[in-house]
């Protein structure tokens, strides 16, 4: 059975953007670059294996609103060359805090790792 370890991080504020597909307009807030770094090296010092697409589980706080969501790797490297982690903002989190593209929020996450 499977042991996870919980992370948590200080709060931090984040630019909401949206990536447009043919089917719908997605919202996404890009993490910090030293949160990718933690993800990374976490990844590599436990070896997980087996989550689709490199994602990490994470349970959320923007507001007064929270959800369990999962952090998506991109094919972006930050400036020390490690991958930048994204995280999707559904449509009922955005109109429970009135958030739209555009508007800065203050996010607190956990890695569930």
């Amino acid at each position: 059975m499977a042991k996870y370890v919980k992370v948590k991080l200080k709060p931090f504020t984040a630019q909401i953007w949206i990536y447009p597909s043919e089917s719908a307009s997605w919202h996404f807030v890009t993490l910090p670059s030293g949160y990718s770094e933690i993800i990374n090296n976490r990844r590599k010092e436990i070896k997980k294996v087996g989550r689709d697409f490199g994602t990490v589980k994470v349970n959320v706080l923007v507001g007064k609103s929270t959800w369990s969501s999962s952090v998506f790797p991109t094919k972006t490297l930050n400036t020390k060359g490690v991958t930048e982690y994204i995280l999707p903002i559904n449509a009922k989190i955005r109109r429970a805090e009135g958030l739209q593209q555009g508007d800065t929020c203050t996010l607190s996450i956990e890695f569930v790792m």
